[in-house]
């Protein structure tokens, strides 16, 4: 019991015992006031030097974007130019075939024939124009996957996919979205937040121009299903959709098309 009696009273070691009174004794508040202000400092100091870097890689981000969008400016301009000079050399090509040919008749019309609608050559005439855009309320920033819905309200290459099947499947001869003559081999896709027809980049609105018999084309493609799916994602999305006959189209001739394979006519 003795034991247990000097326990209770003299709980602590000799050590811890005069480590607390000397801690009594410290004046209170002193301590915790000197940690609250080194953590302060220490914040501060964090908080400057980020600010200083940020300060000094600011210009250099700057002229990096500067650098980059002058690049891709300067190589749109050599795109177009070298597109132009495409067409040019096109058209010398086409004289000079017609030139040659000029002694068959039958086979000069069908020739220019096939290569009006296989996009090889400009096509003109009368026909349908599609215009697609964004909704007024769309993210210039982000690009949704899927429909409309799902798509920050704005087109997707699935819908110029859908609507240029429509038109085709309507009786068009010849189709260009925004200028760019599409062929049998022409790719719709999306790369980043952009539409490209092939390689070429296309910005909304997109006008989708169809040359045929305009009533016929107008009668299919307003009575297909792709129509009535973009009125119905016009009244509840905003999406822009809108179509109406034209008298005087010209299509281009596209610029990438490669023939692989040819076999002479008999």
């Amino acid at each position: 019991m003795s034991l247990l009696t000097d326990i209770a009273a003299n709980a602590l070691e000799p050590g811890y015992a005069q480590a607390a009174q000397a801690h009594a004794r410290r004046p209170a508040g002193r301590g915790p006031r000197i940690a609250v202000a080194v953590t302060v400092g220490i914040a501060a100091l964090l908080v400057v030097v980020d600010g200083a870097q940020a300060a000094l890689h600011a210009p250099a981000d700057a002229r990096a974007r500067g650098a980059l969008v002058a690049q891709v400016q300067g190589l749109e301009s050599q795109t177009a130019a070298l597109a132009g000079t495409v067409r040019n050399l096109q058209a010398e090509v086409a004289a000079a075939s017609a030139s040659a040919l000029s002694a068959d008749a039958a086979g000069t019309g069908r020739l220019v024939g096939l290569e009006r609608d296989s996009g090889m050559s400009p096509l003109s005439g009368p026909g349908l124009v599609v215009i697609l855009n964004d909704a007024p309320t769309a993210s210039p920033d982000t690009l949704g996957a899927g429909s409309p819905a799902t798509g920050q309200n704005r087109i997707l290459d699935s819908d110029l996919q859908a609507v240029v099947n429509a038109l085709w499947a309507a009786g068009a001869r010849g189709i260009a979205i925004n200028g760019e003559r599409l062929t049998a081999l022409t790719a719709i896709r999306t790369a980043g937040a952009a539409i490209l027809v092939d390689f070429s980049p296309l910005s909304p609105p997109y006008t989708v121009e169809a040359v045929g018999d305009p009533v016929a084309i107008e009668t299919g493609f307003g009575g297909s299903a792709t129509a009535a799916q973009y009125r119905t994602y016009q009244s509840v999305y905003g999406l822009g959709f809108s179509y109406h006959r034209a008298s005087g189209l010209s299509l281009p001739a596209a610029t990438d098309l490669v023939l692989h394979e040819a076999e002479p006519l008999p």
